[in-house]
């Protein structure tokens, strides 16, 4: 699965993109095969990669069917991958009620916030969160 996304990833054309990209996600909506959870996470990094392949909110949607399996962490990098502001600053709020990978990587988006928000976050991070979070916010502190 692994080569077959990095192969679309690079050969579906941009004037082809929003129609594979419908093809996809109906793939991953109506055939058994979409529900299994390798192969919904590559359909998944495929839109991460290609944000020009489908609307934000259907992508989200898709990742939010697998929520159970995959916690937030696909829908903080669609919200990356889309430039997704407004999202990521409305999770920044609730970051620590969420498991570790998923909490990760909503630090990690916050790279988009603006400067003034981003800072004051990140350094909140540092100073509440494990060992691991800190190290995201100060590698992401350092970036800035």
């Amino acid at each position: 699965m692994r080569d077959v996304v990095r192969y679309l990833t690079i050969r579906i054309p941009k004037k082809q993109a929003a129609s594979r990209g419908r093809e996809i996600l109906e793939f991953c909506s109506n055939n058994d095969l979409g529900d299994i959870p390798f192969v919904r996470m590559w359909m998944l990094e495929l839109l991460i990669q290609r944000p020009d392949m489908c609307a934000f909110s259907d992508a989200l949607q898709n990742a939010e069917t697998m929520h159970s399996v995959f916690g937030l962490r696909p829908c903080a990098l669609l919200a990356v991958a889309h430039k997704q502001i407004d999202w990521i600053r409305g999770k920044k709020e609730t970051w620590r009620n969420h498991e570790k990978w998923d909490k990760r990587a909503l630090i990690w988006s916050s790279f988009l916030l603006p400067s003034v928000e981003r800072k004051p976050f990140l350094n909140m991070v540092v100073q509440q969160g494990d060992i691991l979070d800190s190290a995201v916010a100060k590698h992401l502190l350092g970036q800035s």
